[in-house]
C-alpha cells in the first residue's frame, strides 16, 4: 500500500537538551568578558558577582537562541535524546538558489524505516507565515534511482512557533516492507531527495473547483546521500511458541531499534488466514498484522505498548496457501527508544529478554 501525504506539527519550545558544553560556555564568556577595542569605555577588570551572573546570564540565552537557529532538524524534534544519538547521521547539506537555501540537516534511519531532516530558509527580507500551510507541489524519496521501494512516503511541516525564526523545517518519513519480501538492505544505498516549489493555497477558484496555488518558493531541490544503518541494534531469534489469529505460530525473528520492533512470526496454519481475518479497513486491506500486543519493557518497569507505525507490515500465505504461512510486524514507538534502558519485549502475552 503506497500513500504520500503531509501534515503539520508543533517543533518543541524547550531546548534544553541542546544547551551548549561547558567548552562553549567559556569560549562564550570569554569573548563577552575579553579586552574592549579603543575608543571605547574600559570595562572594570573585577567584576561583581551580581555582574558576573548577568554575563551567564546573557552567555545561556544565546546558547539557546544559537541552538534554535542551528540544531539540526531531527536532533531538536527528538532532543538530543539517547535514542536520537544512537540512530542518527548528521548531513548538513545545502543548496542555495536565488537567496533560498534548503539543507538536509540529519536523518534518522534502520533497515525498515528512514527519516530526513530538512531546512529551508528565505532570502533576507522574506517572511515565512508562522501559521500558514505550506506545500511542495512535487516531491519524491527514492534509493539509487528506483521509486520508493513499496512502503509509504510523507512529509510534515515543523512549526517554530518563533516569529524570530525566520526557516521553516519538516520533516520526510519514508517506511520499506519487511526485508522477507526479497528488497536488498538499505545498507550502503543512496538516497534521493527531491523537493520542488513550495507553495500555499490562495481563494477558491469556483470554476476550476479547486484553490488558487500561489507560489512563494519557485526552486526545485536535488540531493543525494549516502545510508549509514546505525550500529546499535537488539536482533534476538527466540523461536517462541504464540497463539496469533487464533492459530498457533512462532516468532522467529525481533528486531529492535530506536524507531521501533520488527517481529517476524511463522507457522503452517498461517496459511489462508485471510479466510477468517476480517477485512477491516475501507480499501479492504486485511487487517492479520494489527491484532498482535506488543509491548516493551525497560528496565525500570516502565511499560511502552508499541501501538502505531504499522506501515510497512505485511504476510505471506494469507491467500496463496502455497506460500510459507507468515506475519512481518512493524511497530514503531511515538517517540525514539533508548536500546540501553530495554529490558524485554512481549508479544501476544510471550515474554522475550533483550538483555
Amino acid at each position: 500500500m503506497n500513500k504520500n501525504f503531509q501534515h503539520e506539527a508543533t517543533y518543541p519550545q524547550s531546548l534544553d537538551a541542546l544547551a551548549f558544553s561547558e567548552t562553549a560556555k567559556r569560549r562564550m564568556t570569554q569573548k563577552l568578558l575579553a579586552e574592549p577595542t579603543p575608543n571605547r569605555t574600559r570595562l572594570p577588570r573585577r567584576l561583581s558577582a551580581a555582574a558576573m551572573a548577568a554575563v551567564l546570564s546573557l552567555v545561556l540565552a544565546l546558547s539557546a537562541a544559537a541552538a534554535f537557529f542551528a540544531v539540526p532538524t531531527l536532533r531538536a524534534y527528538y532532543r538530543n535524546s539517547p535514542g536520537y544519538l544512537q540512530s542518527a547521521v548528521e548531513w548538513n547539506q545545502s543548496l542555495t538558489k536565488n537567496g533560498w537555501t534548503m539543507t538536509l540537516t540529519d536523518c534518522v534511519m534502520d533497515e525498515y524505516s528512514i527519516y530526513v531532516g530538512v531546512n529551508l530558509t528565505p532570502p533576507t527580507g522574506v517572511a515565512l507565515d508562522a501559521v500558514r500551510a505550506y506545500r511542495f507541489d512535487d516531491w519524491s524519496i527514492r534509493f539509487d534511482g528506483e521509486e520508493h521501494i513499496g512502503g509509504t512516503s510523507h512529509y510534515e511541516l515543523i512549526r517554530s512557533g518563533s516569529p524570530e525564526d525566520a526557516s521553516l523545517r519538516l520533516i520526510l518519513w519514508s517506511t520499506c516492507p519487511m526485508r522477507d519480501t526479497g528488497r536488498e538492505s538499505l545498507a550502503g544505498r543512496t538516497l534521493y531527495v527531491s523537493l520542488g516549489r513550495l507553495y500555499h493555497h490562495g481563494t477558491w477558484d469556483e470554476t476550476e473547483q479547486q484553490y488558487d496555488r500561489i507560489v512563494d518558493c519557485p526552486e526545485t531541490w536535488d540531493f543525494a546521500a549516502r545510508l549509514t544503518l546505525p550500529e546499535k541494534t537488539i536482533t534476538v531469534e527466540p523461536d517462541a511458541h504464540i497463539v496469533t489469529l487464533d492459530v498457533d505460530a512462532s516468532i522467529t525473528r525481533i528486531e529492535v531499534t530506536p524507531i521501533g520492533a520488527y517481529i517476524y512470526i511463522e507457522g503452517d496454519a498461517l496459511k489462508g488466514h485471510h479466510a477468517w481475518v476480517p477485512k477491516n479497513a475501507p480499501d479492504g486491506w486485511y487487517g492479520c498484522v494489527e491484532y498482535q500486543d506488543v509491548v516493551l519493557r525497560l528496565t525500570d518497569g516502565t511499560e511502552i505498548a508499541l501501538t502505531e507505525g504499522m506501515d510497512g507490515s505485511g504476510c505471506s500465505g494469507g491467500t496463496d496457501t502455497s506460500e510459507p504461512g507468515r506475519l512481518f510486524l512493524a511497530r514503531r514507538a511515538g517517540t525514539l527508544l533508548d536500546l540501553d534502558a530495554l529490558e524485554s519485549i512481549s508479544v501476544c502475552g510471550a515474554e522475550i529478554p533483550l538483555k
